[in-house]
């Protein structure tokens, strides 16, 4: 019966070799399985504004790609607000924005390329608001008195 003994300890070792291949490939490569992920945006999505910013920043958690990097920002009458050409900072997508545009809730789109080569879209928005911004402060006056 050293037939079966020898089978049984072949197909272990096998299954342990694998098993070991699998956990090593695992470990070793977790980061190229992941892709860029929106960390942080300037403004902040639905911020509320007195002025529309000079940029719109986007930040990721990895590296991006220059290479098909879009960002297209509209303002509320459905005019872009943004430069055609964004630029990629390493882990930052940004735009300048016309600073001239006027209230309402601007969209924010945009379109990166990850390092492992993953394309990566989102949105979002912000709103311009001078009146609001003008209540807020009035309503923030303090008097005080002179005894």
């Amino acid at each position: 019966m050293i037939w079966p003994r020898i089978r049984t300890r072949g197909a272990l070792a096998l299954m342990v070799t694998l098993l070991m291949c699998t956990l090593v490939a695992g470990v070793q490569a977790p980061h190229a399985w992941a892709h860029a992920s929106e960390v942080a945006t300037t403004p902040i999505d639905g911020e509320l504004l007195d002025a529309v910013p000079s940029t719109v920043r986007i930040e990721f958690d990895e590296d991006l790609i220059d290479a098909g990097a879009a960002i297209v920002v509209t303002a509320p009458d459905g005019s872009r607000v943004s430069d055609e050409t964004p630029t990629v900072k390493r882990q930052a997508l940004v735009t300048r924005l016309d600073p001239t545009a006027g209230d309402g809730e601007y969209a924010v789109a945009y379109r990166v390329v990850s390092e492992d080569g993953h394309t990566v879209k989102g949105r979002f928005t912000f709103t311009r608001s001078e009146e609001h911004t003008s209540e807020l402060q009035s309503q923030s006056t303090i008097s005080y008195a002179v005894f």
